[in-house]
């Protein structure tokens, strides 16, 4: 693996906001300005004023002084409110809000008033509170707000807890599809401190009505650590999991304990936000942070999605008045933002001392882990394992494998260890000539052979090694190592190795004349077998299976595997962004959510989890996996250890084969099938969404690789080649405080497919007699730290604890990884393949079509002569120069949108390419920000953007005609239509258009396209296919125009995930479906605060040509 610098590592970054609780500025570009050099990134913003809410209050003020006793009917519904709806809150005029459409919009966060109460127990404060609300989200939308901050319900009403938050959760579900293209973040404490919620003059929640209320019972309310959570819990699963419902994480002085941080953890939190009383000051009076807040500020910021930071309470932003008199509003330092005269006097004043805080301490994050660094962009990332027994593996693949620091070393330790005690030991080898025989079984690119090789060596012991490898691609380059690098010491064998027969070796050794060795060969054991089969839940890529197939070539006396052995283990996890990605491609393909898949598990909550002991021993049984805490790269925040058991294992040579019975006409599979039911402690009250999946394996002796993460650090720390696994459920359960889940798994087959099934019970222990504490007992197989005096084997019942009853409260559905399209027994049963989503091949071509996008930026090609080669001055299209290319046509309308671009006919890729060019002069800028739609005729209810619908549509008669000659003398070649940033979006339009115009298989590659459709468009031109648009993280001109103007991608989008001037690898490339995703660049900060130079590395760097003298825009 490559040398790593950490000094080299740029570390998470910090996107930092200004939140004041009574903002009284008009927000105008200028005041942007004035928060951007102040070195913050953005402002929160209200989106009402002070006149509005007194406004409210009158109208309520006026109807409490002439309320009259409620008429009812003869059931008693016409004395609610909701039915009379008695106030009804006007629209907003122009006093009640200071926020208007512009530019900047972009860079706020709008605030929903704090003083609503939609849990009130009084309809009429619920409803009043309820109209508020979707007063403010339908102008924010109308604004162009991409954000909202919403406080979060108010749980305590007198002796009342809780009982509104599902009012409040049906408000904010409306609010959802009040506000289509706004991310909704619920602003939450981290418990539920009842002290903690004050009310404030003029807030609605004291003006319930008496009648409403429940009498206080006078009784002290306690802390509830996971009340906040729960009401959060309670607001996501009414809304299904929505996608644009997220958190806004308040972080308290008192922070509490891990087992509350794990869980917020693992929600979609985007915005946390401190209190400058949250900081503590140091010795030179400077606010700083303690250390349990910095780990988990750490802990958030190396989430997938590291959430923006919004300093509360921290002090005007300087320059700011704080008036709330728009016209006197103007951004300049008034004379209370001077120093004084012993500010003045000191060498350093430091206007925004919290701010630089948080800046330095962005520069202060550690470094990331190998994993960390390896497992950029997969992080909660749904893939599936890899099926090598039916997919060719491409190169790419094996090279991120072969990169793993941990994974081959320990192999070659283990072949070094296992050569040494076969000599030790002076077994008998299988060979006539006394060396031990060493085959390598699925070999791919050889990088085990190599360490055998290396292994022999380092023990001085002799081998004669044998590589086994069924893809055809994969043994070319074999044979290339045999020459090169391992000097023809290798003998290959291109085979499946369930039909490998073992090595060919003369019956009488080497000694023997060469004329009598051709008719002496015949097959003979391996000594050692080495493989690396294993999948992320050890056997999950069949290789009990494929190594049951080479068994009977294994030494039968002194034989070795390696691996020896293998285990899999889970544990139940609560992990709400995988529920919502697995319920998301429901919609497509119904059997998600009974699918495994690969994860880089991160945002999760172990439910289940056991503290290290302070001394002593404890009770362990065998199928519980205990260990020292896993290492973070977070030194200050370390979660709770999860308690993970073990679920079956495998070992090999497996000497318990049962014969094949001559009656039956397959191979019979049944010794690996597998069962088990394991009991999971809860000590806190959660939800389940699914299982999480590891293994163990021992290579030999003490060599051992592992991926549960009790034992990982311990035998292999660092090992990147596995990520976990993930078994989801349909549907969530919820866990109690104190309870058990229960976890059912099976490992099935029929003889020709092998398959998963799994299901899940929630227990609540009830105590039957007095009892001290909770202790959860089950009839599962053994398995929990406070089971006390349980040491049953195998799969006995122990008996229940008496005082304790179990009630099921929760159980799901038997899942099953079983699919009818399924292939023949010993091919792995999952139904995607694990990796990069593009393939090498893809790559390729994407990195090529650019290089004609590029091209159109240079003046070269508009000077050229028809059937002149096509040059790119700045060398910036190096594939198109090579190939056969010539210049069919150019066109450049210099009149009205300087539309440019040309037709050209390249012989070497049998393809017509009809490429526009990205911005190039003020002309092109004024058509890139008109944003208006337009009626471009494609289909019912579709409307283009009419800059680009323009551009188009200028030069479209002519490119026919001329693109009808091209096809004339070409007809067999590909229609490829490309172009980058405005080139791409003029680009998408044509393709679209000429696919309805007799070029159906037109095929669009477009990188960096500025949203061009509403949603009718958008999905026209999906269906049509042969769509590729490309983005880059931080680029924000596919951000534009936003999504609250009506515009939408179309799909997929190809996500470039690696940094600026960077080589794009298939792994860096994800591909995301859907119009409208917050997954991919639409989720990577705000739209004018990101990277321009993200705009124009796109594989290579796509750009006006500066060099050209050219006006030069890079939009």
């Amino acid at each position: 693996m490559e040398s790593y610098n950490p000094s080299e590592d740029p570390g998470p970054s910090f996107c930092i906001g200004h939140h004041e609780h009574n903002r009284l500025v008009t927000v105008t570009p200028r005041v942007i300005q004035n928060v951007h050099e102040s070195n913050y990134d953005m402002m929160t913003v209200p989106i009402t004023t002070s006149h509005f809410h007194s406004r409210v209050l009158g109208l309520l003020s006026s109807y409490l002084a002439n309320l009259e006793s409620p008429t009812y009917d003869v059931v008693g519904t016409m004395g609610t409110t909701q039915n009379t709806r008695p106030i009804v809150v006007p629209p907003l005029s122009k006093a009640d809000s200071y926020l208007t459409p512009n530019e900047a919009t972009s860079q706020l966060v709008g605030v929903i008033s704090s003083w609503i109460d939609l849990c009130s127990p009084d309809p009429l404060i619920a409803d009043l509170s309820r109209q508020v609300l979707m007063l403010e989200v339908a102008y924010a939308a109308f604004c162009g707000i991409g954000y909202l901050l919403i406080p979060g319900p108010k749980l305590h009403h007198g002796s009342l807890h809780a009982e509104g938050v599902i009012y409040y959760a049906r408000a904010i579900q409306d609010a959802l599809d009040l506000g289509p293209y706004i991310q909704f973040h619920i602003w939450q404490q981290m418990v539920d401190n009842p002290e903690a919620e004050v009310d404030t003059m003029g807030d609605l929640a004291p003006l319930a009505r008496a009648e409403y209320l429940a009498p206080d019972e006078g009784a002290p309310l306690k802390v509830d650590p996971f009340g906040t959570w729960e009401a959060w819990d309670s607001i996501r699963k009414t809304c299904k999991y929505h996608t644009r419902l997220l958190v806004a994480l308040s972080m308290p002085k008192q922070l509490p304990s891990l087992y509350v941080q794990s869980r917020w953890h693992s929600e979609p939190v985007r915005l946390l936000t401190i209190d400058g009383s949250t900081f503590l000051k140091n010795q030179k009076g400077y606010p700083v942070l303690s250390k349990a807040h910095q780990g988990l500020i750490a802990k958030m910021m190396r989430l997938r999605t590291a959430p923006w930071i919004i300093l509360c309470g921290v002090g005007p932003i300087p320059g700011l008045e704080n008036t709330e008199d728009p016209d006197t509003n103007k951004a300049s330092i008034s004379g209370s933002d001077y120093p004084s005269l012993s500010q003045a006097g000191k060498k350093h004043h430091d206007p925004t001392p919290h701010l630089s805080y948080i800046r330095n301490l962005q520069q202060r994050q550690p470094p990331r882990t190998a994993i960390e660094r390896f497992g950029v962009g997969y992080q909660d990332y749904l893939q599936a394992p890899l099926q090598p027994l039916t997919v060719n593996l491409e190169s790419i693949t094996y090279e991120v494998f072969e990169k793993d620091p941990i994974k081959y070393e320990w192999y070659e330790k283990a072949i070094c260890k296992a050569l040494r005690d076969w000599a030790d030991q002076k077994k008998a080898t299988s060979h006539p000539d006394g060396k031990v025989i060493v085959a390598v079984v699925g070999a791919g690119r050889g990088p085990l052979v190599t360490r055998a090789l290396k292994a022999s060596a380092d023990a001085g012991v002799e081998i004669d090694i044998w590589a086994v490898e069924k893809n055809q691609n994969a043994f070319v380059l074999l044979q290339r190592h045999n020459d090169t690098i391992w000097g023809g010491k290798v003998t290959l064998v291109q085979s499946d190795m369930r039909s490998w027969k073992g090595p060919l070796v003369s019956k009488k050794g080497a000694s023997e004349s060469s004329e009598t060795q051709g008719s002496a060969m015949c097959h003979t054991h391996v000594d050692i077998l080495v493989s690396e089969l294993l999948g992320s839940f050890a056997d999950n890529e069949l290789s009990p299976e494929c190594l049951d197939g080479v068994n009977d070539v294994i030494n039968p006396v002194h034989g070795i595997s390696i691996p020896a052995s293998y285990s899999a283990h889970f544990t139940p996890v609560s992990a709400p962004k995988l529920h919502a990605d697995v319920v998301h491609q429901t919609v497509s393909n119904p059997a998600a959510p009974e699918t495994p898949y690969v994860v880089m598990l991160h945002a999760i909550d172990f439910l289940s989890t056991t503290g290290t002991p302070a001394g002593g021993e404890t009770s362990n049984p065998n199928n519980v996996a205990r260990a020292s805490t896993p290492s973070s790269s977070f030194s200050t925040t370390e979660f709770p250890t999860p308690f993970v058991q073990t679920a079956w294992s495998f070992s090999h040579p497996n000497r318990h084969i049962p014969p094949q019975s001559a009656m039956q006409s397959t191979i019979s599979n049944a010794h690996n099938v597998r069962q088990t039911r394991l009991a999971f402690p809860s000590q806190n009250r959660g939800v389940c969404h699914g299982l999480a999946g590891y293994f163990e394996t021992v290579l030999y002796g003490d060599v051992e690789l592992s991926t549960n993460p009790v034992t990982m650090d311990a035998k292999s720390a660092s090992m990147i080649s596995w990520f976990p696994i993930y078994f989801p459920l349909k549907t969530p359960l919820s866990v109690p405080e104190n309870g058990e889940i229960v976890a059912t798994m099976y490992r099935q087959t029929d003889d020709r497919k092998v398959w998963y099934e799994w299901m899940v019970e929630v227990y609540a222990l009830e105590p039957t007699a007095a009892t001290v504490k909770p202790t959860p007992i089950s009839y599962a197989q053994a398995g929990s730290p406070s089971v006390e005096n349980l040491k049953t084997k195998g799969n006995a019942k122990p008996s229940s604890r008496p005082g304790y009853r179990r009630v099921r409260v929760g159980m799901s559905d038997l899942h099953s990884s079983i699919k009818d399209d399924l292939a023949a027994m010993g091919v792995e049963i999952f139904p995607y393949i694990f990796g990069p989503n593009v393939s090498t091949t893809e790559l390729t071509q994407f990195n090529f079509w650019v290089q004609y996008a590029a091209a159109a930026y240079y003046l070269d090609v508009y000077k050229a002569q028809v059937g002149a080669k096509i040059l790119c001055s700045k060398g910036n299209c190096p594939l198109v120069e090579q190939a056969d290319s010539t210049v069919f046509y150019d066109f450049s309308d210099t009149t009205i949108t300087d539309t440019a671009g040309f037709i050209a006919v390249d012989h070497t890729n049998a393809a017509i390419v009809l490429s526009f060019r990205g911005s190039y002069s003020i002309r092109n800028w004024l058509t890139d920000v008109s944003f208006l739609f337009t009626d471009p005729d494609l289909c019912k209810g579709c409307l283009a953007e009419l800059g680009f619908w323009s551009s188009w549509k200028l030069v479209r008669d002519d490119v026919i005609k001329q693109l009808k000659d091209a096809v004339a003398q070409n007809p067999n070649y590909e229609f490829v239509v490309v172009g980058h940033s405005l080139g791409a979006a003029v680009a998408t339009l044509a393709a679209a258009d000429l696919r309805g115009k007799g070029y159906p298989s037109a095929k669009l590659y477009a990188y960096a396209s500025p949203r061009v459709a509403n949603k009718a468009l958008a999905s026209y031109i999906t269906a049509q296919g042969n769509n590729y648009r490309f983005t880059h993280t931080n680029d924000p001109v596919p951000k534009m125009p936003l999504l609250t103007m009506g515009y939408v991608h179309v799909s997929p989008e190809y996500w470039i995930t690696s940094p600026n001037n960077a080589t794009v690898s298939a792994s860096d490339i994800e591909v995301i479906e859907g119009d409208v995703s917050f997954a991919g660049n639409t989720g990577t900060g705000l739209p004018l605060l990101t990277d321009f130079e993200a705009h124009i590395w796109y594989f290579v760097q796509v750009d006006a040509g500066k060099g050209d003298g050219l006006p030069f825009k890079r939009v």
